[in-house]
């Protein structure tokens, strides 16, 4: 045997996270899913398997089909048959009814930290951005029409036409960046749920 060989690994011996550890309870230490083999109190060393069978508790209005992925949803510390919720860590290796409150899980023992499946859909953007060919805004004058006045607008007059075309411009332009920013956070909370960029 190698001089270098530690163990075998099913069973790897960790550090307890925040709030400890419970025996026979689920836990996502960095990007590895194990299953707490002692109770330990926080910051304590304790032994964890990282394969095997292990009853889990599930996302109860859920049906499970034998060998069907099974994912770890970490906000509510469960099992999960919806590739969106986290991390891919084992499969179903019998039947579970909906409702039911837990599932049999055969852990895989080193699974990637990425998401397996489809993430949570982010839409389109909607509406058009107006511009000309060099990308600035479009010309105030356009956008405000023909100022009050006639041909020999007042100054008060020819000031409250570029008023009223800034604040046109303004606006729509703040709602189309606050869209872009909202579906771009959204885009990047699915990357961080996948695993593709860090939390």
């Amino acid at each position: 045997m190698a001089s270098n060989f530690i163990q075998d690994g099913d069973t790897v011996t960790l550090t307890a996270p925040a709030g400890g550890v419970v025996s026979g309870t689920g836990y996502l230490i960095g990007t590895l899913f194990v299953v707490a083999l002692v109770t330990a109190a926080e910051g304590a060393s304790f032994d964890a398997m990282v394969e095997g069978v292990f009853t889990l508790p599930k996302t109860s209005a859920q049906a499970w089909a034998e060998g069907q992925k099974v994912f770890w949803d970490n906000s509510n510390h469960r099992a999960d048959s919806d590739s969106t919720v986290g991390q891919l860590i084992g499969v179903s290796v019998g039947v579970a009814a909906n409702p039911t409150a837990n599932g049999s899980v055969r852990l895989n023992c080193g699974v990637p930290a990425m998401a397996e499946g489809a993430q949570a859909a982010v839409a389109d953007l909607s509406g058009t951005l107006t511009g000309t060919a060099n990308g600035s805004m479009v010309d105030i004058a356009a956008t405000a029409g023909a100022c009050a006045g006639g041909a020999t607008p007042t100054a008060t007059q020819v000031d409250t036409a570029i008023a009223t075309a800034v604040a046109s411009i303004v606006t729509g332009t703040n709602e189309q960046l606050k869209e872009l920013q909202t579906k771009l956070n959204a885009a990047l909370a699915a990357l961080r749920a996948a695993g593709v960029i860090a939390s």
